[in-house]
């Protein structure tokens, strides 16, 4: 619907709300055995996500600014995926 639309994944590797299990994202299940990890961006442009961002936390704030400003002058449905863990983005 053309719909100025900005959403924000902060992609910490793990739902905390349900106990720190591995996220969809993550590659191990909640046994801790390997498994493919799913692609959050991925799963986003399947359902219709024309642009989206990668950014990690801990980036320095220049970075995140930029970021976060090409990502609100979309004109299109936009994701950025924040990375919020030490491990570096996949």
């Amino acid at each position: 619907n053309r719909s100025r639309i900005l959403m924000i994944v902060l992609d910490n590797g793990v739902a905390a709300a349900t106990g720190f299990q591995p996220s969809p994202s993550s590659p191990k299940d909640a046994t801790g055995r390997k498994v493919p990890a799913l692609n959050i961006e991925n799963i986003a442009t399947a359902c219709g996500v024309e642009a989206v961002y990668h950014v990690a936390a801990d980036e320095n704030a220049l970075r995140l600014k930029t970021t976060f400003q090409a990502a609100l002058a979309e004109t299109v449905l936009t994701l950025v995926i924040v990375r919020v863990t030490d491990q570096p983005y996949h």
